[in-house]
């Protein structure tokens, strides 16, 4: 059996705080790095290369609790962008050639969340040309 590897990154976008943003992610397998270059709040998120999954959602260990606490950064982002800001989280992944695998979460300021996955387009192309989605062969074995 072969192991899964994904990636994951976001656009770039303004944050009210930085560094509330990293105390917020912190002890997550993820990088936010500022771009000074697009604006003095502006960052990109990646998920680090020590997570192998690239996933958006990792369980968080603090030293007060003995449980870990699942962050899904999608979810939370909202609190943190600036007013009209909109953070779009991609992730794609394979194990091997057997499955790819991707999905894109736009999140708006407001706390509104869109999500688009790669496998929608099974569904969309047996609305579009009349054929029973049930007839079309998956990309996978």
């Amino acid at each position: 059996m072969a192991d899964y590897y994904g990636k994951g990154r976001t656009n770039i976008f303004k944050v009210k705080d930085i560094d509330a943003l990293k105390t917020a992610l912190a002890g997550a397998e993820f990088t936010v790095e500022a771009r000074p270059d697009r604006g003095a709040d502006a960052v990109v998120i990646c998920v680090s290369d020590n997570d192998a999954a690239g996933s958006w959602s990792q369980l968080v260990y603090t030293e007060d609790d003995a449980e870990p606490t699942e962050l899904f950064v999608p979810d939370m982002i909202a609190d943190h962008l600036q007013d009209g800001q909109v953070a779009v989280f991609v992730h794609a992944g394979s194990e091997k050639l057997r499955y790819l695998s991707a999905y894109s979460i736009a999140v708006h300021a407001n706390g509104q969340q869109v999500r688009l996955d790669l496998d929608d387009i099974y569904q969309r192309a047996a609305e579009e040309f009349g054929v029973d989605v049930n007839e079309i062969d998956w990309a996978m074995y």
